[in-house]
């Protein structure tokens, strides 16, 4: 089971992937436009080649991966991360190059006007893109805008440009960090908002005394599962049991004993139903509820009979006195039918769980 963490960093990176998808196809539609406007099809045709072979190849294969990701992501996250950042960095890398390439070539003031222009828009979308991290994010403005004004300066070549690459970075920088910062405030209040939702469902469907599941959720489950098993024409079992003589725990050692015991069994109910289908509930009181899909009763007996034993031979302390308990089950199976009340099979395992009283207690009966 994946940690909060995992989660919170794949939910980032879905978010990545989503937000940077569009921007795969700016690059297939700008890479024509600059290469043909300027004519550099014809002048520059080395250039050209280069320039819209990289790019394709490079947009090719981020549309492959963001078909592939799922896949990648569960058989390796890591890689898949570092596989996006590089794919996202060449993309920018291949782009500053051509940029850089292009201002230093000898075409028109109009042309390099063009590229200047893409180059910005690529870039700003690339802030608003990659802004829920801040190192991909500035990863990407350095390849796109940094080479041409590197270039520019070396070379002693229009130094104002230059300059004004520069600055257009720095400022892309600033707003990345404010981006980075306002989305992660607000991923952090949403995780909040989740996890109070979680608790207040927990607290909703969990019994605080025992830790079991209380009697509203086992109704929930048990019409769920009873129209599943109506469905499928399968066997469907509940287990029903109850502390013997419990009052009389509670009026000789007060109910702080009784709290004490009842947690104490819930934990050993727990420990020998714990398969994946088990619903075990506190009914209420003493009582407790097993629900067991897609089980026969003789099956149901043997593990009711594991845990009435292990009760049997549990001996609970309290204030120095060892407090010694049995417990009665009642099992009632049946193949639901839809016609047929559900209410039926929780009174035959009531009755079940009676005559187990009044055969003498701590033992297990099956309707």
């Amino acid at each position: 089971m994946k940690s909060k963490r995992q989660k919170l960093n794949y939910r980032v990176l879905q978010d990545l992937k989503r937000r940077s998808s569009i921007g795969i196809i700016f690059y297939i539609i700008l890479v024509p436009i600059v290469i043909y406007a300027g004519d550099c099809h014809l002048k520059y045709k080395t250039f050209a080649f280069f320039f819209v072979f990289s790019v394709c190849t490079i947009c090719f294969l981020r549309f492959l991966h963001v078909l592939l990701f799922d896949r990648i992501n569960n058989l390796n996250e890591r890689f898949n991360t570092i596989l996006f950042f590089v794919l996202v960095g060449l993309t920018s890398l291949i782009w500053g190059i051509g940029f850089a390439w292009f201002m230093f070539m000898p075409v028109e003031p109009n042309s390099k006007l063009l590229m200047a222009m893409c180059t910005v828009g690529l870039s700003s979308g690339g802030i608003v893109a990659f802004m829920p991290n801040r190192s991909l994010s500035f990863v990407y403005n350095f390849f796109m805008v940094v080479p041409a004004a590197i270039l520019l300066i070396v070379s002693d070549v229009n130094l104002p440009l230059a300059t004004m690459i520069l600055l257009f970075f720095g400022y892309m920088i600033g707003i990345t960090f404010r981006g980075n910062r306002e989305y992660w405030d607000a991923m952090n209040i949403e995780v909040i908002l989740q996890e109070k939702s979680e608790a207040l469902e927990k607290a909703i469907r969990i019994d605080d005394l025992t830790g079991l599941y209380n009697r509203r959720f086992f109704n929930e489950v048990f019409e769920t599962e009873w129209k599943k098993a109506s469905r499928d024409k399968s066997l469907f079992t509940i287990v029903m049991g109850d502390i013997d003589h419990f009052k009389l725990i509670n009026d000789t050692y007060g109910h702080l004993a009784g709290d004490e015991c009842l947690r104490q069994i819930s934990l050993i109910l727990r420990s020998i139903f714990k398969r994946d289908t088990d619903v075990v509930a506190r009914y209420g009181g003493e009582e407790f509820v097993v629900i067991m899909p897609d089980t026969d009763s003789m099956r149901a007996f043997e593990m009711a009979e594991q845990v009435r034993q292990k009760v049997e031979s549990t001996r609970i302390e309290y204030k120095g006195d060892l407090l010694k308990l049995t417990i009665s089950f009642g099992i009632a199976s049946v193949v639901p039918d839809y016609k047929e009340s559900k209410h039926n099979l929780v009174n035959d395992a009531d009755s079940a769980l009676y005559r187990a009283k009044l055969e003498g207690r701590n033992r297990v009966k099956v309707r």
